[in-house]
């Protein structure tokens, strides 16, 4: 984990995007993050269903604090977001804390979601509960949360850039979460169309979408008449691929664009 100097270097240094920053924010491991003035509350009825299958648009309304503050009951939740805009390198993940002194007056600033993965780029969104029996006010651009840093091994190969919900997210984002349908691994046969330069199909080959996109299968192997036969285990590539949409064949030396010949 970084620590008060490290992470003052590398802000300066632009290897960690995060603006605005304040020197006096910062702490010895981590730096304090600000509440944003819009925040999101409830707009459904109390009682309401949310459907995990996929979680309806518009479930939260937009809000914005007046410098006056806004009040909390107990029991109330809604979606917050830091005035800061952050940004990773491929190789770093960082976590969002509450502050102590908050947390002493019962109020969480993010319920199971202080992880922010690697290449993650936008401002973050914070989900906050009054757990306490007594009301609680806050104020636009109040100290609400920390971020301390940590550095990995190596870079991720699917960094937050290329596959989050949320990248380059402003402002309180609510969820996007939706459970995708089973997909069970469908073996997939046909010829290929011509690939340049011609490469020896073998089995264990990865299968990706488009130029060496997302990896969404496995080859495993050439039949006789020179068919290709593919595990493909992600439906919507199956449907893609079938509708004769382009896909590569890795290999060592990289990757070799194709379709299925019908």
């Amino acid at each position: 984990m970084l620590v008060d100097h490290e992470i003052e270097a590398m802000i300066r240094d632009g290897v960690i995007g995060y603006a605005p920053y304040n020197p006096d924010y910062l702490n010895p491991a981590s730096v304090d993050m600000t509440l944003h003035p819009m925040i999101r509350v409830p707009a459904l009825p109390k009682g309401s269903v949310l459907d995990m299958r996929e979680v309806q648009a518009d479930h939260t309304a937009s809000y914005e604090i007046p410098e006056g503050g806004y009040v909390i009951r107990p029991g109330e939740f809604l979606l917050a977001s830091t005035v800061e805009w952050v940004k990773l390198p491929d190789d770093m993940v960082s976590r969002v804390e509450g502050k102590s002194s908050i947390g002493r007056v019962g109020l969480a600033v993010h319920i199971t979601a202080g992880f922010i993965d690697p290449g993650f780029e936008g401002q973050v969104t914070l989900e906050i509960a009054n757990l306490s029996p007594w009301a609680i006010k806050v104020y636009p651009h109040m100290r609400i949360a920390q971020m301390a840093f940590t550095p990995t091994e190596s870079a991720a190969l699917k960094p937050y850039s290329a596959t989050g919900h949320y990248t380059k997210q402003t402002g309180p984002t609510e969820s996007r979460y939706r459970i995708p349908e089973r997909c069970e691994p469908s073996r997939l046969t046909g010829s290929l169309g011509v690939m340049e330069p011609p490469i020896r199909i073998e089995a264990g080959l990865p299968v990706t979408m488009g130029q060496g996109g997302p990896q969404v299968g496995v080859v495993l192997g050439m039949e006789p008449g020179g068919i290709v036969s593919m595990n493909i285990t992600d439906s919507e590539a199956l449907r893609l691929i079938r509708g004769d949409a382009p896909f590569s064949i890795g290999t060592s030396d990289g990757h070799r664009l194709s379709r299925l010949r019908k």
